[in-house]
C-alpha cells in the first residue's frame, strides 16, 4: 500500500484540516529524512509512533491501552514499510551517484 493510502486511512474520522494537514505533512516530512539517510529506521518509527499514537488517540479517545498499542504498531509497521519501499531507489541512487 502506498505511504498517502496509508495517510487517508489513518486520517478518516479527522474532520479538521489544519490537524489533516499537519498530520501528513508531518510523515511526509519523517519520510523524506529516512530517504536522505539523515535518520535511523529506529528514529523513525519511534516519531511515527507518537504521531499515530496521537491520531487514534484524537479519533477514539476510550480505547483501551492494549487496543491502542496493537493500532498504532499496525500503522506504524505499514508506514513503515510504505516509505521503505518508496526509499529504495533514493538510497541505491546515492550510493551508486545516479
Amino acid at each position: 500500500m502506498r505511504l498517502q493510502e496509508i495517510l487517508l486511512d489513518l486520517l478518516s474520522g479527522i474532520s479538521d484540516p489544519v490537524v489533516r494537514v499537519d498530520v501528513a505533512s508531518t510523515i511526509s516530512f519523517l519520510s523524506q529524512v529516512y530517504r536522505m539517510g539523515k535518520a535511523t529506521e529506529e528514529q523513525i518509527t519511534n516519531d511515527l509512533r507518537e504521531i499515530v499514537r496521537e491520531v487514534i488517540t484524537m479519533k477514539n479517545p476510550t480505547l483501551a491501552p492494549d487496543e491502542l498499542k496493537k493500532i498504532v504498531n499496525d500503522y506504524v509497521s505499514r508506514l513503515m514499510m510504505a516509505i521503505k519501499g518508496e526509499s529504495v531507489f533514493t538510497r541505491f541512487g546515492r550510493k551508486y551517484q545516479i
